[in-house]
């Protein structure tokens, strides 16, 4: 993961809840980048959550600790991780 912030892509991740009280299955959200403080990891994550449905608009930036990124008992198991993300024309006319 590292190496692909420090070429400044992103990393896509999933959690997996396991808090019975939730009722969606996981949640998605996009790490920016990361923070060393000496023996600390800190992980840069844009979530889209909360999410304003009237406004069409939301979503936070938060800063976890990387064991929280990785689980969190009682509430959510890491799921997987998308990365080398390549860009896509969607007005290519190919295929019309």
């Amino acid at each position: 993961m590292v190496n692909q912030l420090d070429a400044l892509q992103p990393v896509g991740f999933s959690w997996e809840h396991t808090d019975l009280h939730k009722k969606s299955g996981g949640h998605y959200m996009v790490v920016r980048g990361y923070i060393l403080l000496g023996d600390v990891k800190l992980v840069v994550v844009n979530d889209p959550s909360p999410w304003n449905k009237c406004k069409c608009q939301g979503g936070s930036l938060k800063i976890i600790s990387y064991s929280d990124y990785v689980e969190y008992p009682g509430r959510y198991t890491h799921g997987y991780d998308d990365y080398d993300f390549k860009p896509v024309n969607t007005h290519s006319k190919q295929g019309r």
